[in-house]
């Protein structure tokens, strides 16, 4: 998969997440946003943001109806957008794990090896 970075200025950390869910399919959990069909829709990704002890859970799906297939010469993947906010207890309901390695960008973190303190 292609790195897609956070805007940095606009962060204090910023890197890499994992996410598996409890039954381990991403199209089944994103059947808990509203208009989303299963049928019509798959899921692309999902943006995860916390703010006030509620996480704010935007997907991002491709319309099979509307969008055609990404297209390796370059030409954008249309997608819609569905955005549900949830307590941080009902999250954790639908995720078996979930892990965030974040790091100030100094530094390449895939060049670090712990030594011992």
């Amino acid at each position: 998969m292609k790195h897609q970075p956070f805007e940095t200025r606009a962060h204090d950390l910023t890197g890499y997440a994992a996410l598996n869910f409890l039954d381990g399919r991403f199209a089944s959990f994103a059947q808990v946003f509203a208009r989303f069909d299963p049928a019509r829709h798959e899921p692309v990704t999902l943006k995860i943001s916390l703010e006030a002890g509620r996480f704010t859970l935007t997907l991002y799906a491709r319309d099979r109806l509307q969008a055609p297939p990404p297209n390796p010469s370059g030409k954008k993947l249309l997608v819609q957008k569905f955005k549900l906010v949830l307590t941080a207890d009902a999250f954790s309901r639908h995720i078996s794990r979930f892990a965030v390695a974040l790091s100030n960008e100094k530094f390449n973190i895939e060049e670090m090896e712990v030594i011992p303190s």
